[in-house]
């Protein structure tokens, strides 16, 4: 009797384990879609990209490439946050179109937005 209902016990312990591993995600992976942010720049100035750079679904390399905006693509900031990093990233919203999203503040012009989220 304790040999089946240890057998059975350690039948379960795979499958929780396996359930432990798959339920921890990175905080990169975490902050591509649950990191907030509001439009605080109050400045409609001419900002824009300085080089190509992929506008992202959050402040991390890891998240997804929304698109690539080339040179020069008008941008509206919004603000700014530094990500676990270290690093600063900027939302944004590309003016004339309805496409928003994050880029690395090397990327922008005056690296990016002067206000925090």
């Amino acid at each position: 009797m304790l040999g089946r209902k240890l057998g059975a016990a350690l039948a379960v312990v795979p499958a929780v384990v396996t359930a432990v591993v798959f339920a921890v995600s990175s905080p990169a992976a975490a902050a591509c879609s649950s990191h907030s942010w509001s439009d605080k720049d109050p400045a409609d100035a001419n900002e824009y990209t300085e080089e190509s750079a992929p506008l992202r679904t959050g402040p991390y390399e890891d998240c997804s490439a929304i698109t690539t905006l080339s040179t020069s693509t008008a941008l509206n900031y919004h603000c700014f946050i530094t990500n676990s990093y270290g690093n600063t990233w900027t939302h944004v919203k590309v003016k004339g179109r309805d496409l928003s999203g994050w880029i690395w503040d090397n990327h922008l012009k005056n690296n990016g937005s002067p206000y925090r989220c």
